[in-house]
């Protein structure tokens, strides 16, 4: 009896310690893959709100979306950017066609990285927008775009 308590402890135990390692890794696997795919969404529809405001000359909108969306250290370098060069560093652009915004799409890079890419109508190019996100209590915002 002594023989087969002693192997329960050394061989079965480790096991259902593995196996609640495994399913604690697996868990925290699963939530990131979804606040992934959730921030994925998230940044999708700024985008193309943004997009079309842009096409649609919606400036204040598009005001009330950054100060939602964008931290306020990114908010700052895009309106200094757009002061100095004339042209939206979040879209990567100086106008926006509404055509175009059924081309946006936001993926998952890796990490707090995402890409934000559409095809430029005029030019029929690829534009592609990397930014990176970050979290200020649950509420994710877009805390850096990556210049040209």
């Amino acid at each position: 009896m002594n023989k087969f308590i002693l192997f329960l402890v050394v061989f079965l135990l480790p096991l259902f310690g593995k196996a609640n390692v495994l399913k604690s890794a697996s868990s925290v696997s699963t939530t990131k893959v979804k606040k992934a795919v959730s921030t994925e969404q998230i940044l999708q529809d700024f985008y193309v709100s943004y997009a079309t405001n842009v096409a649609q000359k919606s400036d204040s909108e598009n005001g009330l979306l950054k100060k939602k969306w964008l931290t306020s250290k990114c908010a700052h370098q895009v309106d200094s950017l757009v002061a100095q060069t004339n042209a939206d560093p979040i879209i990567r652009a100086q106008d926006f066609d509404t055509k175009d915004v059924k081309t946006l799409v936001v993926k998952h890079l890796r990490d707090d990285w995402y890409v934000a890419s559409y095809v430029y109508g005029y030019s029929g190019k690829l534009v592609v927008i990397p930014v990176r996100v970050k979290y200020e209590g649950k509420q994710v915002k877009i805390d850096y775009i990556s210049p040209e």
